[in-house]
């Protein structure tokens, strides 16, 4: 499992039914390719997209587990716990760059996505 030495964020496309079943809870658990060197602490920020265009609707999760086990060659599951504003907070005051929230119209305008 990789452990993060310093906190990196990602803004990542999440089709509704993921999207909601994370948000809501009942699903704790994302599967990804693992093209950015996913990794325990890094964050997801996790942004709607339905309809080629992104909804403005997005939420921060901090990647608690990280295993490839049984998985596509390339793939990871990664254990998520929604961040709550403190956190959130705590990654702004100690500089860790956040992307700007996703304008519903233009999409996001940071590179990495």
């Amino acid at each position: 499992m990789k452990t993060a030495l310093k906190t990196k964020v990602h803004g990542l496309k999440s089709i509704p039914p993921s999207y909601y079943a994370i948000q809501s809870g009942s699903k704790s658990f994302d599967i990804r390719k693992d093209d950015r060197e996913f990794a325990v602490g890094h964050v997801l920020r996790l942004c709607e997209f339905a309809d080629g265009r992104f909804t403005g609707k997005s939420d921060f999760y901090r990647v608690i587990y990280l295993t490839d086990f049984e998985q596509k060659p390339g793939y990871v599951v990664m254990g998520l716990r929604k961040m709550t504003v403190r956190g959130l907070a705590a990654l702004k005051s100690a500089g860790v760059p956040i992307p700007h929230p996703v304008n519903s119209v233009e999409g996001p305008t940071y590179e990495n996505w």
